[in-house]
């Protein structure tokens, strides 16, 4: 055989061991787009959806735009709840829906024991439960891992108890009365408990000056460190991308070993340049790229950190007016509401979505970062009318500045929030290090 033919097999068996390994990788993806978002508990696998949308800043920019004090959000929360009503809406209501969500791919996130919990439940007024489709049912815990919970409702501790169980008690209240046009809730819950991989030594945390909005300063718990962070500067900010601990999804433990098995998160802070306002209305997904292009790493170089300890809630009390503004707007509006594919067709119900509930809280501190969201749609049925030297880097956090805590290599953002006004140096307490 010639070296010529010799060197045309070679490139055929190449040719075709290249689409075989394309169609492998094809069905591979199928599969997992085709999984439910959310593992099942005996099933700990990740799988990391690196595909985002608009949707994160639409609402991280409507939030700014109407708060400018402590605030945290959580884009992912937020999307699991509309993604679960919207699969139960109909005609425009759905239309409305699809369109602020725009094509919004939903992170599927493993649950570690006692570190990383994200969880979805409808709860359904006992004397509706012959009412409610059982296929949406079905959908939702096929669908979202949902859980399917009933009762009478005559008080909300269901309701609150699996929402204390699910944010690791940092929220453990989601309402205080059940209204009693009550038909069923649409919950998310997200939840972290997670360490430093490099964890700030307690005994460094002094009194340091914060200078707030309004130019008035306060003094604050400033927490130090040196070298256990990446630091970066772009054209209009500067700051850190520091690490949490990386888990194993099946033990739950620290581990130094990554593989599919575990999870591993990052806490992002930005000091804007200019007014904090500004920068994060024009915040988007390009600055997230700059951000991690614009990292700095100079082995003659020593970087430290100058960092506020922060504990704060939030409630997002406008969020129902948020979702309007963003144009979903039939949903909540009695007469218009189309929800039509929660209930059985010989059973049909007026229904509306009468309450949009979103609420979080963050603890962050030397050892790592507590936080937590819960989102509701609570839906009712419709008999009221709805209201709406060696060289050295420093960085110091000592103005307002927002954070972003999120998977790494993945576009999803879990919390987003804005530190206006850290824990004053009379709140702080002495840490005990773990």
């Amino acid at each position: 055989m010639t070296k010529k033919a010799n060197t045309l097999i070679v490139s055929i068996f190449i040719v075709v061991f290249a689409i075989i390994l394309a169609v492998i990788l094809k069905l591979t993806l199928h599969t997992r787009n085709d999984a439910p978002l959310l593992d099942d508990k005996d099933n700990h696998t990740i799988v990391v959806n690196d595909s985002n949308s608009t949707f994160d800043y639409k609402i991280i920019h409507r939030v700014n735009e109407k708060h400018s004090s402590n605030y945290m959000i959580s884009p992912v929360s937020i999307g699991y709840a509309l993604s679960m009503l919207k699969d139960g809406a109909r005609e425009n209501t759905k239309d409305q829906l699809d369109e602020v969500l725009e094509g919004y791919t939903l992170p599927r996130i493993s649950n570690v024991k006692d570190r990383i919990s994200l969880a979805n439940a409808i709860f359904i007024k006992e004397e509706h439960k012959d009412d409610i489709s059982e296929n949406y049912i079905n959908h939702l815990k096929s669908t979202y891992n949902s859980e399917v919970l009933f009762d009478k409702f005559r008080s909300p501790k269901v309701l609150n108890d699996w929402t204390k169980e699910k944010t690791f008690g940092l929220i453990p209240k989601l309402v205080d009365q059940i209204d009693p046009n009550f038909v069923l809730g649409l919950v998310n819950a997200i939840a972290i408990d997670v360490e430093w991989k490099n964890k700030f030594e307690c005994n460094d945390t002094k009194p340091s000056l914060f200078t707030k909005k309004d130019t008035s300063k306060i003094e604050v718990a400033m927490m130090n460190t040196k070298n256990t962070f990446k630091y970066f500067e772009t054209s209009d900010a500067k700051g850190i991308i520091k690490d949490y601990a990386l888990y194993n999804t099946k033990t739950g433990e620290v581990t130094n070993t990554k593989n599919n098995d575990t999870i591993e998160l990052e806490y992002i802070a930005i000091l804007p340049n200019d007014y904090i306002r500004d920068y994060i209305n024009e915040f988007d997904k390009t600055d997230l790229e700059e951000i991690y292009k614009s990292v700095q790493s100079d082995e003659n170089t020593d970087y430290y950190l100058n960092l506020p300890k922060y504990t704060y809630e939030f409630n997002y009390n406008d969020f129902m007016e948020a979702l309007i503004d963003l144009g979903i707007t039939d949903v909540f509006n009695a007469g218009k509401a189309d929800l039509s594919g929660m209930t059985k067709e010989d059973h049909p119900l007026d229904l509306y979505v009468g309450q949009a509930i979103h609420k979080s809280k963050i603890e962050l501190s030397e050892n790592g970062t507590k936080a937590a969201a819960v989102t509701a749609m609570m839906v009712f049925k419709n008999s009221i009318e709805l209201e709406n030297d060696r060289k050295k880097v420093e960085i110091t956090f000592n103005s307002p500045f927002l954070y972003i805590i999120k998977e790494k290599n993945s576009d999803n953002i879990w919390f987003f929030g804005t530190v206006y006004e850290p824990m004053t140096w009379k709140e702080h307490k002495a840490c005990e290090a773990k």
